[in-house]
């Protein structure tokens, strides 16, 4: 009798001694949790590589200034994903940069009035804070310590949406997305410094 007491005793103080396990961390996907708006006033359109992105969804939404864009104020603000929809890109800037699939498009309704830029950096659920910094914006999206940068850069046709680890051009490149504007632009970026097409 007293053998079993003890044998459950230390079978009961093995148990609390074990080391809790640790809750492991879910990682960014750049391909899928970034993609591009076309927004206005209230609401807007998303293109993302993902087909799964639920209703109720926050979205941030990034406008980084750059030349030849309307606005150079960077502005941020949250929407939230309304619904999967057949295509919401009237004129069909949004899909030139993904595969043969295409992107999938999701109708958003945005928290505030918007008065930026109408396309702009869509991030789908990011680990940490975005803010803007000075004339840039940046954030830790993966969670890993570093904070991630934005970057607009026009070719002849179109503009390359860019998000970089680190500095623009000197840090590690992350994610890019082409929008096809529809008419010249005077470039001020070269190939190899919007890394392109994916």
């Amino acid at each position: 009798m007293i053998a079993m007491i003890l044998a459950s005793a230390c079978s009961g103080e093995s148990k609390t001694q074990a080391p809790p396990a640790v809750a492991s961390k879910s990682s960014f996907n750049y391909d899928q949790q970034i993609g591009i708006a076309n927004v206005h006033e209230r609401d807007g359109c998303l293109a993302a590589a993902n087909p799964s992105i639920k209703p109720g969804t926050k979205v941030t939404l990034v406008d980084q200034p750059s030349e030849h864009l309307a606005f150079d104020t960077p502005a941020i603000t949250e929407a939230t994903v309304a619904d999967v929809v057949p295509d919401c890109d009237n004129h069909h800037l949004l899909s030139t940069e993904l595969s043969l699939s295409g992107p999938t498009y999701y109708r958003l309704g945005l928290e505030k009035p918007w008065s930026g830029n109408d396309y702009v950096f869509a991030i789908i659920d990011p680990s940490g804070p975005v803010a803007v910094n000075g004339k840039n914006i940046e954030g830790d999206l993966d969670g890993d310590g570093t904070k991630e940068s934005f970057r607009i850069c026009m070719s002849s046709e179109g503009a390359h949406y860019q998000v970089w680890t680190g500095e623009p051009l000197s840090g590690r490149p992350r994610w890019h997305w082409y929008v096809y504007a529809g008419y010249d632009i005077t470039p001020n970026c070269t190939e190899k410094e919007y890394f392109g097409p994916k």
